[in-house]
């Protein structure tokens, strides 16, 4: 490290100490007593009412002498140390350390930066005990049932010297085949990573774990990267049992709950920033990128209320759909009696009307085209393939949902949701059903697609 960033690196060490207790400082004493001088460094003051200053809140409620000599020694301590870093600062020459005023810059404006956060995310919810508890119960791999995982990797280029066929011919020796597989890559100068790792469940790439659980002692397995450019080969040589006591964890699971719902909050922050923010990315490829990962954010966003109740909204049209077709089907048009051929009276149905009698003759083209118009919807037969299609409208969102699952819908989180939804559709079909006020909105058979209509495109819309 440089001289220059080791003495910034020292200051900011120092000052942070300092200024942290005069931030919660509550006042500072008045008159002569503050005015008291208790130390000198290089001719530079530090008062009675500095220390004080510092202390007061530290020695609220404090009696006992002996402690309170304690806490001011200590502060003390911390404004020397201030005032001797500072000294050293103010005769630091700027033109000698080109870096000195852009790294000072830097720092500061990351201050600004944290400070700004703070102020906007404010006070952060402690965790409470049953939530700690509950995040031991739900990651006995990290606690109750915690082993440590003793295992190598080697990550290996492939090449048209070296294929991953061969790799895998020379693993298959046998218990040899790890230590093969070095001694193949050493004799073609070929240059490879390498790491002996003790790590715990939580430490661990959840992907080189998952493949962990499946090894046993002295087994290896690989893995060819996706653009078939390297090989990735773990071998397993031990695990052994560590668990984690509950009260031995929570310390660590509190700090983890702080920390998540600091980077929450944060990101909060940030995407209302964004909002308001005219960003243009001029460069495609970094366009396309920026896309790619606030997808990837978005992703892993936890669900809001509003997007669990359109899942839940999905199964419920399972029932819905079917009721409101029963209800549109309960007075079909009546059906025209005729004794004439099929194809005559298809011919009928499609051929223009102009033209072909007197009467049409009289008629302007707009009464026969809404005449025309009139025949064909009251056909039984389109009205079923129009409300067919509505019902794949309806539908669709769901066959979504499996097509393409948020990251969120776990397996649980979706026999809830589908269970609500049903059980939701269910009590809104019997109460249109058995309800008089509300069933006799349903006596016109359009009311109940209209009011789906309406209800799902707010749905989609939300």
């Amino acid at each position: 490290m440089k001289p220059i960033l080791q003495l910034f690196t020292v200051a900011t060490l120092v000052l942070f100490g300092a200024l942290h207790s005069l931030v919660w400082a509550q006042g500072s004493p008045s008159g002569d007593k503050a005015s008291v001088v208790v130390a000198t460094v290089n001719n530079q003051s530090i008062t009675a009412g500095q220390l004080d200053a510092i202390t007061l809140t530290q020695l609220k409620g404090v009696t006992d002498p002996e402690l309170q000599v304690r806490i001011k020694t200590q502060a003390l301590t911390g404004l020397i140390n201030q005032a001797l870093v500072r000294q050293a600062i103010a005769q630091i020459d700027t033109k000698q350390n080109a870096d000195w005023e852009t790294d000072l810059k830097a720092m500061q404006e990351q201050g600004a930066d944290n400070l700004y956060m703070s102020s906007r995310i404010g006070k952060i919810p402690e965790a409470t005990p049953q939530l700690i508890e509950q995040i031991y119960r739900d990651n006995p791999d990290f606690y109750a049932k915690r082993y440590i995982y003793h295992y190598q990797v080697l990550s290996i280029p492939l090449s048209e010297s070296l294929t991953a066929a061969e790799i895998e011919r020379t693993l298959k020796i046998g218990s040899s085949g790890f230590d093969g597989v070095k001694e193949l890559l050493k004799n073609r100068g070929i240059k490879y990573g390498s790491t002996n790792n003790w790590l715990s469940a939580e430490e661990i790439n959840p992907s080189i774990l998952a493949i962990l659980k499946t090894l046993i002692e002295g087994q290896t397995n690989s893995q060819v990267s996706n653009n078939q450019k390297g090989i990735l080969i773990i071998k397993s040589i031990g695990k052994y049992s560590d668990p984690v006591a509950l009260e031995d964890a929570s310390p660590a699971i509190a700090k983890k709950v702080m920390a998540a719902r600091r980077n929450q909050l944060g990101t909060k922050v940030i995407d209302d920033l964004r909002v308001k923010a005219k960003i243009e990315i001029n460069d495609a490829a970094l366009a396309t990128e920026v896309q790619k990962q606030q997808a990837i954010v978005k992703a892993d966003k936890p669900a809001t209320l509003v997007e669990q109740f359109k899942v839940s909204w999905y199964f419920a049209l399972l029932l819905l759909v079917p009721a409101v077709l029963i209800s549109f089907y309960r007075s079909p048009p009546q059906r025209e009696q005729s004794t004439r051929p099929l194809k005559e009276r298809l011919l009928k149905m499609i051929l223009p009307k102009m033209g072909s009698t007197g009467k049409n003759m009289k008629k302007s083209i707009g009464q026969i085209a809404k005449e025309e118009f009139l025949l064909v919807w009251r056909s039984r037969l389109i009205q079923f393939v129009l409300m067919a299609l509505a019902a794949i409208w309806f539908w669709m969102p769901l066959f979504e949902l499996f097509d393409k699952t948020p990251s969120w819908v776990t397996l649980q989180k979706l026999i809830a949701l589908s269970l609500a939804g049903i059980g939701g559709g269910l009590v809104i079909a019997l109460v249109s059903w058995k309800v008089p006020q509300i069933h006799r909105l349903f006596t016109n058979r359009w009311v109940a697609v209209a009011l789906l209509f309406v209800l799902g495109w707010v749905v989609l819309l939300v």
